[in-house]
């Protein structure tokens, strides 16, 4: 069991990620690899990174970073640091400035329960030549085995997101951190989540990181040094809204007369009002890229209304577009 400990200040100090987090979804993706009863959700995953392992480097790579990540319990800190999460190339060069002490407390913790492997040896013993192989096994799997749905998890984070900023926005932050996910319970001031040790985690002000990820599976996970900032790393449900059907597109006078997909972009808005382009592209199943388009479309006609929120976009249904969803629904 881990219990996480609010003070008053704590409640207005919760944050979420706007996006994946690059190490942890790399550290949390080889559990899956190795994983002997694997979501349905990663089934598809894994079919494609099952025939990466013919790569000379990948596997290389995937045998070092085995070494350091075992099938279950504790794996090192530094692995997953929380700053310079930018980019790829910057996560991984935190990585590779460790601090010294900090290298060869989380390894010793490591090698508590089981012996060091000769990767974790060569770390402590070795550690410029050792860090450097890391970097190299880091970049390698990233770029081949998670590059490629890199976008898709970034839409389902985001999507994550908005729904969550919603939840807070109406009903506070204690319904936010109920409904994180079925491990997770809210019992004011505790968070408290399923947990493989008994441990606790006092946030003295500190407030708390949500972090959620696509390869985080049954319960969520926090460093294991109370000293680091305060996290929590939580299972994705990813169980998208079903987007707009249209069982008989010969009979969808909208579609005829905006064309299909900018038909759908634009029903899409009567169910998840204001959206962002990367949820709408998660609810139609639409690429980003084609999203933009057909909503700066929709714009120009004044069928939606685009205004910038922060770092984002949100689109809404004009009355003008509502008319027309109206005038060309279907009727009984």
């Amino acid at each position: 069991m881990l219990r996480i400990i609010f003070t008053p200040a704590d409640h207005g100090r919760v944050r979420l990620s706007a996006t994946p987090h690059l190490l942890w979804e790399t550290v949390l993706s080889i559990h899956r690899i190795r994983d002997p009863a694997p979501d349905a959700r990663h089934r598809p995953w894994l079919a494609e990174t099952a025939s990466l392992t013919r790569r000379p480097a990948f596997r290389s790579a995937l045998r070092l970073l085995r070494q350091l990540i075992p099938p279950h319990g504790y794996f090192p800190d530094f692995l997953t640091p929380l700053h310079g999460r930018s980019d790829l190339e910057s996560s991984v060069e935190v990585v590779t400035r460790t601090p010294s002490g900090q290298l060869d407390g989380d390894l010793r913790r490591l090698g508590r329960n089981r012996p060091l492997s000769p990767g974790a040896l060569e770390l402590l013993t070795e550690p410029a030549g050792g860090i450097e192989k890391l970097a190299t096994a880091l970049l390698t799997y990233h770029r081949t085995a998670l590059a490629p749905f890199w976008e898709d998890l970034e839409a389902d984070v985001r999507a994550e997101r908005a729904d969550r900023t919603r939840l807070l926005l109406d009903a506070g932050p204690g319904a936010l951190m109920a409904t994180l996910h079925p491990t997770i319970r809210w019992l004011p001031p505790v968070l408290e989540a399923d947990y493989p040790v008994h441990r606790e985690l006092h946030l003295r002000g500190r407030g708390l990181l949500l972090i959620p990820s696509a390869f985080c599976a049954r319960t969520p996970v926090a460093f294991a040094d109370p000293a680091l900032p305060p996290l929590l790393v939580y299972p994705l449900t990813q169980t998208s809204p079903a987007g707009p059907r249209v069982t008989d597109k010969r009979h969808d006078s909208l579609a005829r007369l905006l064309g299909s997909t900018r038909a759908t972009v634009l029903r899409t808005l009567t169910t998840a009002d204001p959206t962002t382009g990367t949820e709408i592209a998660r609810f139609a199943g639409l690429p980003v890229s084609t999203v933009s388009e057909h909503t700066v479309a929709l714009r120009q006609a004044r069928l939606i209304e685009t205004r910038p929120f922060r770092n984002n976009t949100l689109h809404t249904l004009t009355p003008l577009g509502a008319a027309v969803i109206a005038v060309h629904s279907p009727r009984p």
